[in-house]
Order: structure tokens, then sequence, then C-alpha cells
């Protein structure tokens, strides 16, 4: 069996064995076994001194080269100070909100000397932001930063755990009663519906197919992918997301076997109860709204099916529908805008790929807190304009049973056409322009 020994132990070795004995002696007293172990000593510590001595670092990714043309001392902190548009672009967000994001994740990212210096923690934070920017494989990201690839891939898994971990509380809150109230004022007067908590929809998020997953991950745009479902508010902020769901699921299975909504079906989302929105109205109830893929029920809204003939009313409350759940397609949209890693497979495991999401989500939330100029576009001001010029006449047509799901779309499409009508929407609805 092969004797394994490090160098520094090995020459000890030897040299005991020489001190003490002799090679005569060894012949003399007969033993070729310690002959030979000797010998194979002996050759091992030559191998070993022959053998070229490993380096720690390149040359190309040394802390003077990196101090000389790396991006962290130099592109960076030139556009930082001549160049603020440039330095959005690149790390996809403002000098005074990259200092405040440092600051929050400092204390998680900054690491001690031990050997030698190691990389600063303003660096290991630039470098993830801008491979979450731009989704470059981790060779283009060290010819740019001066650090080795197998230094950058420890640097993206810590940062962006850390961003996870550090934002999280900061970015998402615990959904109570008063915050599903102050959603569904936003939406009111951002969009114009009322008691509507948040748009609900999900996105799929193309991935390398993990070892042996078969066609588990295959969707039906011909990928491998996995599901990013978000509850959306008025103003494209993640209020809740659900990461991790097989690419094969359609958007309502994904809700219905998420956590997000067994507790919805359990009524463990402390949603505020029905109430009316006029004196003497129905009571209508609050919920989330959502495409033709998630099924009604009395926690979400959808929109009636286009497939069918449908008369002014019903299509005066899809359109008026279409306004809060388009702002779930927005919020992705911006996501995929903002961090390019979206629009390529993610060359990584599962695991991490689920890790990069969490912390884009994260990001992207803090972006819309800090950078409102950038990210909130403000509401016109003829959408406000509600002169009620279209007077409604109610069709001959059956009303549905009281307590159905059906009686309560229809009280929201009533309310829709009545005393919460507003100008615009009987030019999209006739027309069908939405």
């Amino acid at each position: 069996m092969p004797i394994r020994l490090t160098s520094q132990k090995l020459k000890r070795l030897i040299w005991v064995l020489a001190i003490r004995e002799s090679r005569r002696l060894y012949w003399e007293e007969g033993n070729p076994e310690r002959m030979a172990r000797l010998s194979f000593l002996l050759r091992e510590l030559r191998r070993r001194e022959d053998k070229p001595k490993r380096i720690w670092v390149t040359e190309a990714f040394c802390v003077q080269e990196r101090a000389a043309h790396g991006a962290s001392d130099g592109y960076i902190e030139i556009i930082r100070r001549t160049d603020p548009g440039r330095y959005f672009n690149f790390l996809r967000m403002s000098p005074e909100v990259f200092d405040l994001l440092f600051s929050i994740v400092e204390p998680a990212i900054t690491k001690q000397r031990a050997v030698r210096e190691p990389i600063p923690a303003k660096g290991r934070l630039e470098i993830t932001l801008r491979y979450l920017a731009t989704g470059d494989n981790y060779e283009t990201l060290a010819a740019l930063f001066r650090v080795s690839p197998q230094a950058i891939s420890v640097i993206v898994n810590e940062v962006r755990s850390a961003i996870w971990s550090c934002l999280k509380p900061l970015v998402f809150e615990d959904p109570d009663e008063e915050f599903w109230l102050a959603r569904a004022d936003e939406f009111a007067w951002e969009w114009d519906y009322e008691h509507c908590v948040g748009a609900i929809d999900s996105k799929l998020v193309l991935i390398q197919a993990p070892p042996h997953s078969g066609s588990l991950m295959f969707d039906y745009k011909g990928h491998h992918s996995v599901h990013l479902l978000a509850v959306v508010d008025a103003y494209q902020r993640f209020s809740l997301v659900d990461v991790g769901a097989a690419g094969r699921q359609s958007d309502g299975g994904v809700l219905r076997n998420s956590v997000l909504g067994e507790r919805l079906l359990n009524h463990e989302m402390n949603l505020p109860p029905a109430a009316p929105l006029v004196e003497g109205g129905p009571e209508l109830i609050y919920c989330f709204v959502g495409d033709e893929a998630f099924g009604m029920s009395d926690f979400m809204m959808r929109p009636y099916p286009r497939c069918r003939g449908l008369n002014l009313r019903q299509r005066v409350f899809d359109y008026r529908l279409s306004r809060p759940r388009r702002i779930a397609e927005s919020g992705f949209g911006t996501l995929v805008q903002t961090w390019r890693v979206f629009r390529s497979p993610m060359d990584t495991s599962l695991e991490v790929g689920i890790q990069v999401i969490h912390a884009c989500t994260c990001l992207h939330n803090f972006l819309i807190d800090n950078e409102e100029s950038r990210f909130r576009r403000p509401r016109r001001a003829e959408d406000r304009i509600q002169n009620h010029i279209y007077q409604y006449e109610p069709e001959n047509e059956e009303v549905p049973r009281m307590g159905t799901l059906e009686r309560m779309r229809y009280d929201f499409s009533m309310h829709f056409v009545g005393e919460g009508a507003i100008d615009c929407q009987w030019e999209k609805a006739v027309n069908a322009n939405f």
C-alpha cells in the first residue's frame, strides 16, 4: 500500500533514519524490507524536490495588478466621480444607493486578514452586482476585476446569500390586515381597482437542467425552468415570492401547491373582511387579481373568458381588472431588464439558482424604495378625470345567485359601470382595446 506523507514529515523521517543507521547496517542486517522502504522515501523526496513550486495566485490576479488595472479601483471610481449615469448602468444603482446597500451588507461580507490581505468588501459587492446585472461568466468578470474565477465563484455565492439575509427583513414585510389595507388603497388610487391587495403572476426563470431531472423542469416553451411566483403591489414591488416550483407546472398549479396557496386556502393571510364600497352596497371581498391561469376563489378574482360573447358590463370589468393585473407583468419586466442574469439559462445548480432569484427580488424591492425617480412612474393626470359622460344601461341578463363566486365578480362589475366608473373605460371596453 503506498505511503502518503507531506514533504515536511517525509524529510524529517528520512533524516532520522539516516542519522540513526547507515545503508551498510541495513544490508548487513539482511532486511530488504527496510531497504525498500528507505529507497521509496528517497525517491519520493527527490520527486517532490524536482516538482515545480506552486504559486498562490497568478500574476494577472495579484494584489498589485488588481490595484493598478482592476475595475474596482479604476474604472468604477472614475465613473463614480464623473458620470453617474454610466455608474448606474454598470451596477444598476446610483452611488448613493450603493453606499446605502454597502452599509447594510458590509458586516456580513467583510473578511479578516489571515495570511494575506483579503479582497475588500466593497469590491466583493461590486463583483456580485456586476454578475447579476449582466449574467457574464466568471472568466469575463475575472479579466475585468483582476480576481481569479475561483475566487469570484466563492464571492458571488457568499455575497448573494448576505444580500438575501440582510435585505429580506427590510424589503419584505410580514403581511397583516393593515398591510393589505395599505396595498388596497394604493391600487385604488393608482389603478382604479378597489379592494385589490395584490396582482399574482408567475415567471419562468431559465436554468440548466439538473442532473437526473428528466422532464420535470421542462416547460411548455421548450426550456428547463423554475417558477418565480410573486404577489406584486401597485408600484411593482414584490410583496410575497415563492421560488423553485418545477417549470412543467401551470401557474394555477404552482399557486395551489405553494405555501402561499396553502395559507390562502386556510385563511391564514390576514386578509381584511369584506366591506361595501358605497353606503348600502353589497359587501365586496378584498382579493388578489390574476389572469385566466388562476381559478376563481374567495381570495382570487380573474377576468371573464373572452371565448364567450361578452356584454359591455363584462368587457368593462375585464378592462378594469387588466389595469392592476398588468402591474405584475411590468414588475417582472423591470426585474429582467435590471438584472440580466435572467436573460439566459443560469449555469449553476438548482439550489444556487434559487438563491440568485431570491437575491434579485430583494434588490428589486430595494431599488424601487430608494430609486423612486427611476422606477416609479407617476400616473397621468387625465386618468383621474371622472366626468361620467357615459351612462350605462343595464341589460336583460340573469343575476347570479347570492353567495357564489360568480356573484362576487358580478357585484364588482356592477360597481365599475355604476358609482366606480371612469371615463376611459367605455372606449376601451367597446373596442376591446386592452
